[in-house]
């Protein structure tokens, strides 16, 4: 049809029926826009590598260390042809990758290259690449068939200092059209590494707020949640610290901590160190095909939702997060937050008024905010209430969607 508009998503680990958690977020995003009107069709690229060069590896000494088991992964027979996941068109490409630094490049060039030569049955208007490696990766594309690119940043990616991305991003910065950053603290970010604030501009992630309504708490216990991926950067082992204190003085609270994840064990471990088995338990959601339903269920039950995230170093930079939705998912639930000072976080949660923003890693001042809202159930309601408007105004799924489309359009027109 003539007043179509196409465009072009990229993005690697796109969600499929075996996984239906991987970026969730930008899944969503997309079928929003498709209830808009707008044609997309998903490029996914899939690492994979031959059989045939990893014996090729096995044999160079310094590289021999990276041919781990995280590689079988990698093995699969490239896919072929176009699938469907909810109703969105998905291309999978393959591309050869490495998991070393030092065939860095080499693994970015067969990434560019795997976008590039995608096949697609319409003149699509725009390309819209996430993550910050993937907007590079799509430059060629954006060559090729004179298409305007926007990359959106989501946190990891806008922390990254490290050499290997200073070549890419520089490129980037220099042939991008437009950069979409989730808060303020992450424009910041990313005109320290070099982007043109002229060519950066806020736009939040957002949540169905239909889906994730106010509901009756029916237990009898004083219920703190955390869900995250369980990572040492999550602060998760605070809200545990904290909980020794806490249960001393009132045996009704419960922390439930749903997710999984490498830090999972040593999780685990605190606990029963501490002696805190009745009053911590452990949901495991990435495995059940419910999920989604499970975060929802945990999220109308719970009282309080905890997410004492702090920032990490990794070689050459270091790790945040960007706006986290699950802060979101919760406030739309009437549910006060508490988190930290972190990334983007105080734009999501306004302190003392949704919810509390601590220090990164402060155990005590963390405790002291939990004891607040378990001891003064007026403003545990006021916060529950403040926060559903918050979300409702500033991070409504329907309205960040169509802000998202006006961009598309602005910049397909300019």
């Amino acid at each position: 049809m003539e007043n179509d508009f196409f465009a072009l998503q990229v993005r690697d680990n796109y969600p499929d029926s075996s996984h239906p958690s991987s970026s969730i977020f930008v899944h969503n995003q997309i079928k929003g826009l498709d209830q808009l009107g707008v044609k997309n069709l998903v490029i996914s690229p899939q690492p994979y590598i031959p059989n045939k060069m990893i014996e090729i590896l096995r044999n160079i000494s310094f590289l021999n260390k990276y041919i781990t088991s995280d590689m079988k992964k990698y093995h699969s027979s490239p896919k072929i042809g176009l699938e469907y996941y909810e109703n969105i068109p998905i291309l999978r490409p393959s591309f050869i990758k490495f998991p070393s630094q030092y065939l860095f490049n080499f693994s970015f060039d067969s990434l560019s290259h795997s976008i590039s030569e995608a096949s697609f049955p319409y003149s699509a208007d725009v390309i819209h690449a996430h993550f910050g490696q993937n907007g590079a990766a799509s430059l060629e594309l954006k060559k090729k068939y004179r298409i305007p690119l926007v990359t959106s940043f989501y946190g990891y990616d806008s922390g990254r200092l490290s050499k290997k991305f200073g070549r890419i991003y520089e490129r980037l910065e220099e042939e991008g059209d437009i950069f979409l950053a989730l808060s303020h603290d992450m424009k910041n970010d990313l005109v320290n590494l070099g982007f043109s604030k002229h060519k950066i501009l806020v736009h939040h992630l957002g949540v169905d707020i239909d889906n994730y309504k106010p509901s009756k708490v029916n237990r009898n216990k004083f219920v703190f949640l955390s869900l995250a991926r369980l990572q040492k950067g999550k602060g998760i082992q605070f809200a545990i610290m904290a909980m020794k204190n806490i249960v001393l003085d009132h045996n009704d609270v419960e922390l439930r901590i749903v997710g999984s994840g490498p830090y999972e064990s040593n999780l685990r471990y605190l606990v029963r160190k501490l002696g805190l088995d009745k009053f911590i338990k452990f949901i495991d959601n990435i495995s059940s095909p419910n999920s989604r339903a499970i975060v929802r269920s945990e999220m109308s039950q719970c009282d309080v939702f905890l997410l004492p995230t702090y920032t990490t170093k990794i070689p050459g930079g270091f790790r945040k997060e960007g706006t986290p939705v699950v802060l979101m998912e919760a406030q739309s639930c009437s549910k006060p937050c508490i988190s930290t000072n972190h990334a983007g976080i105080p734009e999501v949660v306004i302190d003392s008024q949704t919810g509390f923003i601590t220090k990164e890693k402060d155990v005590v001042e963390l405790e002291t905010k939990m004891r607040a809202l378990i001891e003064n159930k007026s403003l545990l309601k006021e916060m529950g209430l403040k926060a559903r408007k918050h979300i409702k105004k500033n991070f409504n799924h329907k309205i960040q969607i169509e802000r998202l489309f006006k961009i598309y359009k602005k910049l397909h027109e300019s």
